[in-house]
């Protein structure tokens, strides 16, 4: 059964809502959220170790979220 719910992270609210597809959560984010996430990353200030754990966000989402933005 396929669920939508509130994604609760310490004052996240970027992150909209996750869906739970049986197997696992999946969390879905705003494009909001990702174009924050690009514009810091393109700011090349902090490296992508320090975005991840900012953003709780792996590498290749980061990534994902540049190149959406371009």
């Amino acid at each position: 059964m396929m669920g939508v719910s509130n994604w609760p992270l310490e004052g996240k609210s970027e992150i909209i809502l996750s869906k739970s597809t049986g197997w696992r959560t999946q969390r879905v984010f705003s494009s909001e959220f990702k174009a924050k996430v690009a514009l810091t990353a393109l700011r090349e200030d902090k490296t992508f170790a320090e975005l991840r754990q900012q953003f709780e966000l792996h590498p290749n989402q980061i990534t994902d979220c540049i190149f959406e933005r371009s």
